[in-house]
């Protein structure tokens, strides 16, 4: 999900992991997309204190 929502912001994603499953997982974003409510959502929590700049 957050890579998909990285997606939407217009941003690019390097995702790392040395598991192949993970990798697969990783880069299968493309079998669903976000609604605007869901990316504000996602957005709106870097505006809360106890979050801001970990997303």
């Amino acid at each position: 999900v957050i890579i998909r929502w990285h997606l939407a912001q217009g941003l690019i994603v390097f995702p790392r992991s040395k598991n192949p499953e993970r990798v697969a997982q990783n880069a299968d974003v493309d079998g669903f997309r976000l609604t605007r409510e869901q990316i504000d959502a996602i957005t709106a929590i870097d505006d809360d204190p106890q979050y801001a700049g970990r997303v």
